[in-house]
């Protein structure tokens, strides 16, 4: 199989996840893998293909962490990773993989645009005390009702 064909179907397999046919997308990369082994790339869409389509949230968590032991320095399947634990409802967990892969790749606009994306907290307003403490939680709410910004 040539570089050629693998590239062809890479491709072939992102655009119809990127249409939103992620069932299609799926037999696609299985075929890749098929073909031309357990490669990173196709590992790593996979398993977004697999959160996208069916649910199977567990075996795209594995199959998107396996791509990323195989290819530490790609900023894109940390993104894809990121993608199955937002829809698995885990932002806490997709941010920090964002970050992650920031660490990696800083300049990577893929994940700079998710973590934009999926949005920052602000600071607590008391910072010695936890997001939970109530006081914090009404003090900070008193705050943003107010209009009072820190610096």
């Amino acid at each position: 199989m040539s570089e050629k064909e693998y590239k062809q179907m890479m491709s072939r397999g992102m655009a119809l996840l990127k249409r939103g046919y992620a069932v299609d997308a799926v037999f696609c990369f299985e075929e890749i893998i098929e073909k031309f082994g357990r490669n990173a790339g196709a590992l790593s869409w996979l398993g977004v293909s697999l959160a996208r389509a069916k649910g199977d949230l567990k075996t795209a968590e594995k199959l998107c962490i396996e791509a990323i032991k195989r290819a530490v320095f790609r900023g894109e399947y940390y993104r894809n990773l990121a993608v199955v634990y937002i829809v698995w409802q885990k932002k806490s967990k997709a941010v920090l993989v964002i970050k992650k892969g920031l660490r990696i790749d800083r300049n990577n606009r893929q994940l700079i645009k998710e973590l934009k994306r999926l949005g920052m907290r602000k600071r607590r307003s008391i910072p010695f005390l936890s997001r939970s403490n109530p006081l914090n939680k009404y003090y900070g709410l008193a705050k943003s009702k107010l209009s009072v910004r820190d610096k």
